[in-house]
């Protein structure tokens, strides 16, 4: 698997490998996801990789061809783009869009879901054909139009001083997402289970209030700023002993809630799902390892966010920060 681009290419240059040739062909039809699971695909040259999205670009998930033909760009930029995206410069940006243009007419952008065009394409919009930007804006709009006026109101109630009803309809979301539920057979109750400015911020009371509830949304507001963020924990936080222990699961997320454009807000999944939430007495809410993705009261109000074990930072800083309030709750699907 690790070079099966490389035999694909090779078996079709020479005759003698017929039957070897055959055998990849049927195994592509198959299975196209092979090609871009492959260890060298960054070694497919441009005329190839053409005919391949040519005849299989139907078949396969979109965002991961989007993924892929980034990886791909990366490799032939002859060290001109950081692999962390992240880092790009508009130059960076510029040049990934030279590289990628040819292939832009084989991605179908409206099987690409709002979330992750808006994650992980809009931040290179100007790598786009203006008429062809404005189109999938429109596609994208329109179908939000459809699914708010056809969705029921997914969050039953919710007291809290950080958001409203329609902020935790939104972080709903993106817990059906990490959970794979249809999206219109749940709904939500967000219980209050301790907030900062009426408890206080010590982490013995976090572990009171919030230990063994199951699934928990854990919002802060930055000091003397509208910055929201939070994170979604659905195992149980637990007041162990010394260091703590790690919590594996593939459905915690963290994120940062833009208010004024939801649309705008940063969704973070977790990637290192070994290390997912760190549960501690000796800590509050913790997402991630080292020195965390996400924590709270780290000292009294406190907290700090740095990429590690998550997709995304949700901070530009990785400065220690101080919240003005913080609240979790308790999530119950109905």
């Amino acid at each position: 698997m690790s070079n099966f681009v490389l035999i694909l290419q090779t078996v079709n240059k020479f005759e003698q490998f017929k039957k070897l040739s055959v055998f990849c062909k049927e195994a592509c039809q198959k299975d196209p996801t092979l090609v871009l699971r492959a260890g060298d695909f960054a070694t497919i040259g441009q005329e190839y990789l053409i005919e391949f999205l040519t005849k299989n670009g139907d078949t396969l998930r979109q965002i991961e061809v989007w993924d892929k033909l980034m990886e791909w760009t990366i490799a032939k930029s002859n060290s001109k783009l950081p692999s962390d995206v992240t880092k790009w410069t508009n130059n960076n940006v510029t040049t990934f869009g030279t590289l990628i243009q040819p292939f832009i007419s084989h991605i179908n952008f409206q099987k690409i879901s709002r979330l992750d065009f808006f994650q992980k394409i809009k931040p290179f919009k100007s790598i786009f054909d203006d008429k062809l930007y404005v189109k999938i804006i429109e596609y994208y709009c329109f179908n939000s139009i459809l699914t708010d006026l056809a969705s029921p109101q997914i969050v039953n109630y919710i007291d809290s001083q950080l958001i409203n009803l329609r902020d935790a309809s939104f972080i709903s979301n993106w817990i059906k997402i990490m959970k794979k539920q249809k999206p219109a057979v749940v709904t939500f109750d967000f219980n209050l289970l301790v907030r900062g400015s009426r408890d206080g911020f010590d982490r013995s009371t976090f572990h009171e209030r919030c230990d063994n509830k199951r699934s928990t949304v854990t919002i802060a507001r930055v000091k003397n700023s509208n910055e929201i963020l939070g994170g979604f924990n659905p195992c149980n936080w637990n007041s162990v002993a010394g260091f703590g222990d790690f919590i594996s699961t593939e459905e915690s997320f963290i994120f940062s809630l833009d208010k004024n454009n939801l649309e705008n807000s940063i969704f973070s999944k977790v990637i290192d799902t070994k290390h997912a939430i760190l549960t501690s007495r000796k800590r509050g809410p913790f997402f991630g390892y080292g020195n965390s993705d996400f924590e709270l009261l780290y000292n009294d109000k406190q907290g700090q966010c740095s990429k590690h074990g998550y997709e995304k930072a949700i901070r530009q800083s990785n400065e220690y920060f101080e919240v003005d309030d913080y609240e979790v709750f308790q999530v119950v699907y109905r």
